[in-house]
């Protein structure tokens, strides 16, 4: 037995050294200082969690608080229709995805921590139209559940592709439908 430990410490030990990282890693070339640098565009935003742009100049950006907000050629202001959300420790007002013809229909989809049940709260998938500042033909598109009390991760990423493909990430929990990444296509809304 000792000498099964012994081989199988050894071979450990060997394949820790075959992994190890050379003294001299690869340099990174960075290239000139002058190409990259900082600038404000917007100030005011205490928990600013996810952003999307609408075009060139203008962006969409969510305040963990509940707070969308439209920032155009660096003026922000205040996007009325969100729903009501829950701030909980990393559950607020989470992220936002322009449509992939948002140039046509205006269409975005966001994610917040809200509760179903009056207790607790997990995460949900609305999609609006966002125009002149409001959101619009508001709707649910998914709510995980159960509602929980306990402290989480809500998750909430969304990703839009070019080919119409929309993905959603809901983590931490490991029952039930948490801690999935969803896929759809992307559904025709005729509105």
């Amino acid at each position: 037995m000792k000498k099964i430990n012994l081989i199988l410490y050894l071979i450990i030990f060997g394949i820790s050294f075959s992994c190890a990282q050379s003294e001299n890693p690869p340099k990174i070339e960075i290239g000139d200082e002058s190409s990259i640098y900082l600038q404000k565009i917007v100030d005011g935003i205490d928990i600013p969690w996810g952003l999307s742009f609408t075009s060139n100049n203008s962006f969409l950006v969510t305040d963990k608080k509940g707070i969308m907000y439209h920032v155009l050629e660096g003026k922000k202001t205040i996007v009325n229709g969100v729903p009501e959300i829950i701030l909980s420790r990393q559950g607020g007002l989470l992220d936002v995805a322009v449509d992939s013809n948002f140039n046509l229909n205006n269409k975005i989809y966001f994610t917040a921590s809200v509760t179903e049940s009056g207790t607790g709260s997990n995460t949900a998938l609305y999609s609006a139209k966002f125009l002149n500042n409001k959101l619009s033909n508001l709707k649910l598109l998914y709510k995980a559940s159960p509602d929980s009390n306990e402290s989480r991760h809500y998750g909430g990423s969304i990703l839009v592709t070019n080919d119409h493909i929309f993905l959603l990430l809901v983590i931490e929990v490991t029952e039930m439908l948490i801690h999935k990444i969803f896929r759809w296509m992307e559904v025709k809304f005729t509105d």
